[in-house]
Formats: structure tokens, sequence, C-alpha cells
């Protein structure tokens, strides 16, 4: 019902220029701009956009691109938005993709890094894999792609992403 609710507020007209609160962190200095990385091995570009809107939400957008013959080939666009619930002291968003996934997951902070676990399978599962986000400097920002065996977390890889201009 809650993302029912977030999803109607997004759709209503007259978005405003206020960023998202300040309990964003610093995830919140990423709207009105792109960030461009590209994933080790150079086999895939990604490019997100993030925006505010109403004061109160972000949405980010997400193209993954694979060069082929100096040309970027689609592989994958998604979309998200996200809002902060004060009860759950989390970020909470809705993401769906041209693949066809969608659904609702959270992330918190650990200090100065953004964590956000993928939600657990539908059988309620956790699926053992997250994305640690941490600022670098004003134009960039890194994130770390781990996957779970028992209690342990492993690095998978890192793409950190620049600044690339002003949101589309």
């Amino acid at each position: 019902m809650n993302v029912l609710i977030l999803l109607v507020a997004v759709a209503q007209p007259g978005a405003g220029t206020a960023g998202p609160p300040a309990e964003f962190g610093w995830f919140r200095e990423l709207a009105g701009a792109c960030w461009q990385g590209d994933h080790p091995g150079s086999i895939m570009r990604d490019r997100q956009c993030y925006s505010a809107q109403f004061g109160r939400f972000m949405r980010g957008t997400i193209r993954i691109t694979r060069p082929r013959d100096g040309q970027s080939a689609p592989a994958h666009h998604g979309d998200s938005v996200f809002a902060w619930d004060a009860g759950r002291q989390r970020l909470i968003f809705y993401f769906w993709g041209s693949d066809g996934q969608h659904g609702v997951s959270e992330g918190y902070y650990e200090g100065d890094a953004l964590i956000f676990e993928q939600p657990p399978t539908s059988g309620g599962q956790p699926v053992g894999r997250r994305t640690i986000w941490r600022r670098v400097d004003a134009d960039h920002f890194r994130v770390t792609v781990q996957m779970r065996s028992h209690a342990i977390w492993t690095d998978r890889f890192t793409v950190t992403y620049e600044r690339s201009g002003a949101g589309d």
C-alpha cells in the first residue's frame, strides 16, 4: 500500500524544485546530475541520472550499454523512485526495468556507506547480494557489489561513477 501511495504522489503534476530531505544523506547530492561509470574490463557502461521530486523523493534512471564496434548497444534500462521511511530509518525504493524485473527494496547507512541489499526471493530466502555506495568527492561516487557466502561478504566488482552532466 505504501508503494501505491508513493507512486500516486510521484504521478501528481507540478514537481517542486526542492531537494530530497536531509535524511537521504550524501545520496541527495546526486540529484540534478547524471553519473557514468564503466564496469570492470569496460564490458558495460552504466549511466545513472537522478532528480529531486516534490522535495521528498528522488527519481533515478539507469541505462546500461555494451560497447559494440564503436557503438553502444542497449543492455538494460530502468527507473526507480526513492523515499525516506522515518519509522524504519531507511531509504525505500521501488524499481522496474526493461528486463521485466521490478520490486521494492531499501537502503541504510553504516557510517558514510550507503548499503542497498537485494530483496529476498519470492520464497523469502535472502539472495545474498548487496551494493555498498560511498561518496568519493563532489564529482565521484563508488559502488561495490558484494556477494555473501554463509556469513562472509566478498567483493565481486567496483564501479566508480563520475559526474557527466546535468540530469536527463
